[in-house]
């Protein structure tokens, strides 16, 4: 019952995995680039052995990568610290060997980057598993009542926010949020689906994650991420809580590090001539927290507002 429930939380590949060497059960999360390792102990193994599908798997195919693992990795756990002390000094050596990067994380499997699109799909899975985990079917009822129009799977922004937190500091998707290329990527994907609850987690994203990164600081990068964001008042940012979300939490934030400031607040303004009433209203509402602050974002600042 718990392998089924933790199999259904994480949606993918896990496999229950015994090691008479160490003597514990390792639980292996695996995707096409990384997996990721936990050790634990169980009264009741027996009820939780490896069924026939995973069975194949038990010794050789996973045990050494996962040795491999704890051996390479940094470890906090006292346990884990442990397991890796028990390993013979032979055992060691040859298992630092057979890495494929000599005194580095091991946890990225080798492989072509070919699954860019592939991996990001994976992330959007896993955070909707997750949104899906803490959702609320009363909240649900009550904020579809309370907005009206988009679709929410139930979850409060404070339980979005802990699922990004999550995901992102998952070691798992390292190579997705270690690229801001990818990161962007991923942020977008979620902005287009189809629950308000995915488009919020990638709004965070990029505030949280992106922005901070000072990526989009320079002209060419926030000019190209603006163009982006363009194509996202048709469909997808068509309500007042995800538009004013994004507007507040995304270009809000880049109105402050955005360089040169009078350009990037040029541009966005200009979207007032836009056919779209929502991105007519992103022009606006973006600007709210700056308008009292007058023209300490830049001389000028006020008249500019203004005069829209």
């Amino acid at each position: 019952k718990v392998f089924s429930i933790i199999q259904k939380l994480a949606g993918k590949s896990i496999y229950l995995v015994s090691s008479t060497f160490l003597k514990k059960w390792a639980l292996v999360s695996c995707s096409k680039q990384k997996f990721q390792v936990s050790f634990f102990s169980l009264y009741h193994r027996k009820s939780l052995k490896c069924n026939s599908r995973t069975g194949v798997l038990k010794k050789k195919a996973y045990m050494r990568p996962v040795l491999r693992h704890i051996l390479l990795n940094p470890m906090k756990s006292r346990k884990r610290k442990k397991l890796a002390s028990n390993l013979s000094a032979s055992t060691r050596a040859t298992l630092k060997k057979e890495s494929p990067t000599n005194g580095t994380s091991v946890s990225r499997v080798t492989g072509s980057d070919s699954g860019s699109k592939e991996d990001i799909l994976e992330v959007v899975k896993s955070v909707q598993n997750l949104l899906d985990a803490s959702s609320s079917a009363k909240y649900k009822d009550w904020i579809e009542n309370y907005v009206k129009g988009p679709k929410f799977r139930g979850v409060k922004m404070p339980g979005i926010r802990e699922v990004v937190k999550t995901t992102i500091k998952s070691e798992e998707f390292d190579h997705v949020f270690n690229d801001t290329e990818k990161s962007f990527d991923l942020a977008m994907t979620l902005l287009k689906q189809e629950m308000s609850e995915d488009r919020l987690a990638g709004t965070l994203i990029i505030a949280d994650h992106i922005i901070p990164s000072g990526h989009l600081d320079k002209a060419e990068e926030w000019e190209k991420a603006l163009s982006q964001f363009s194509g996202l008042y048709k469909h997808h940012l068509t309500d007042w809580g995800t538009n004013d979300s994004f507007s507040l939490k995304v270009l809000g934030r880049l109105v402050k590090r955005a360089k040169p400031k009078k350009e990037f607040a040029s541009y966005v303004l200009n979207w007032k001539h836009s056919e779209l009433f929502w991105q007519r209203r992103a022009s606006h509402v973006c600007f709210v927290t700056q308008v009292k602050h007058g023209d300490k974002l830049f001389d000028g600042f006020t008249a500019m507002l203004v005069g829209t």
